[in-house]
């Protein structure tokens, strides 16, 4: 079997693993992060500080200890987190994993399995606004998500909700407390152990409600986000929570549209969005990119123009900036996911693009639902593809063929088909040459 190798960026020291259950228990997770062909992140959270190391093993193998460092619980004076990737694994194999304190076998609270990168046909999950706000508190929707057994799980935003009546955003104590809670929900554990998860983040989980770049603990809620979330990286230059996955043909963008951001209400034409560091980046992996299917996530909607919420239109030259882009550049393969609006729908608009742009706006998760619109005013609207109920997004691709094809459906808390299945194929998402 393949040596395991794990790799820390922070000074960490070997532990002697022992027999027998440990003592040791985790509030939250572990967790999975970033999975590649050969590697996979994990992150986990404890209520004292400790150190760990890490076992696997796959389907018919023995367990072997992941070789060079534990997995380190960061030592703090909140709830101690931290992560570490594991390094030399095969691609597209299952392996199951555990972790190991110094006086045993952290007891397993869920499947604590993943399979890495390098199939043909794969599953990615989506969703945004998680809370405990919402018809069902405990928010069964993530054990019903974890049985659709998808590999990956994006988190579009809204991620918690800082409550309204005790204002927590203005208390950097009180937004740790949120977070702990929301992270360690009885629901929320296999879901974290058993599928791979990145995230991008919205106003809820930033900060108050519409909030932007002017917010006073814009700082210390990046900090305190960055250290729930296995992300491969934050930013380009630490400047806020977007960053690029490489999932074989797909390549997905997740967006912050909330460090950089001017005030909703600034009155300026070229009021900023995304920040001139972000945007550099985006384009730069945009036309880098040879993937078949380009996904574009972003905390709210770009297509909608048919409500008065957050959305792109209120930055309609970035807007504009984005789609003459990929047109004058001729990048195929781009489809939108987003949040936000407490609805999902598919949109479709067939003239800013050389080719038809679709949006993909998956919400709630688990949170209040919002109400109706009907098709005849959400003109971009596939017809019927309106979801008013707690619901998460699928994506099922499959490159075996030679035109790859992605298949869109959607899902309720109780694993019931909602709202449309939509399927694309990649030779529809092509520019003329």
């Amino acid at each position: 079997m393949k040596q395991f190798l794990v790799a820390l960026s922070l000074a960490i020291g070997a532990c002697s693993p022992a027999l027998g259950p440990s003592r040791v228990q985790l509030n939250a997770g572990p967790m999975l992060g970033d999975i590649t062909p050969t590697s996979v992140r994990l992150w986990a959270a404890a209520d004292i500080p400790m150190r760990f190391n890490i076992e696997l093993k796959t389907v018919d193998g023995e367990w072997q200890a992941a070789a060079n460092n534990p997995l380190l619980v960061l030592a703090s004076s909140d709830n101690p987190r931290g992560s570490c990737e594991i390094m030399g694994l095969s691609a597209d194999t299952e392996y199951q994993y555990r972790l190991i304190a110094s006086d045993g076998v952290v007891v397993e609270k869920s499947t604590q399995k993943f399979r890495t990168s390098g199939a043909d046909k794969f599953r990615v999950a989506f969703g945004s606004c998680a809370g405990d706000w919402g018809p069902d508190p405990s928010q069964s929707i993530f054990k019903t998500i974890a049985a659709q057994h998808p590999q990956w799980f994006l988190w579009m935003g809204d991620n918690i909700y800082y409550s309204r009546a005790r204002q927590e955003w203005n208390d950097i104590e009180m937004m740790r407390e949120r977070w702990k809670i929301q992270r360690s929900l009885p629901h929320l554990q296999e879901l974290l152990s058993s599928t791979a998860h990145a995230s991008t983040w919205d106003d809820h989980d930033y900060g108050p409600n519409n909030s932007d770049k002017t917010y006073f603990l814009r700082d210390e809620s990046f900090e305190l986000y960055k250290s729930y979330w296995p992300n491969p990286y934050f930013g380009s230059d630490d400047d806020g929570v977007y960053f690029a996955l490489h999932l074989g043909g797909v390549d997905v963008f997740m967006l912050d549209t909330r460090f950089n951001r001017q005030p909703n209400k600034l009155d300026a034409k070229d009021k900023e969005l995304l920040g001139e560091r972000q945007w550099r980046w985006l384009e730069g992996e945009l036309r880098g990119s040879s993937a078949p299917f380009k996904l574009i996530v972003s905390g709210m909607q770009l297509l909608a123009e048919y409500h008065t919420y957050e959305s792109w239109a209120m930055f309609d030259s970035e807007k504009q900036r984005l789609l003459n882009y990929v047109n004058d550049n001729k990048i195929n393969g781009v489809v939108l996911l987003s949040g936000d609006r407490h609805i999902g729908e598919i949109l479709r608009d067939d003239l800013v693009l050389d080719y038809p742009l679709i949006e993909f706006t998956s919400s709630p998760l688990a949170a209040g639902v919002g109400g109706s619109t009907s098709d005849a005013i959400a003109t971009r609207r596939i017809a019927n593809s309106e979801i008013t109920a707690e619901h998460f997004g699928i994506l099922d691709f499959d490159f075996s063929g030679t035109d790859p094809t992605l298949i869109y459906s959607a899902m309720g808390q109780h694993g019931e088909q909602l709202g449309l299945s939509y399927t694309l194929r990649a030779s529809q998402l092509m520019s003329p040459q």
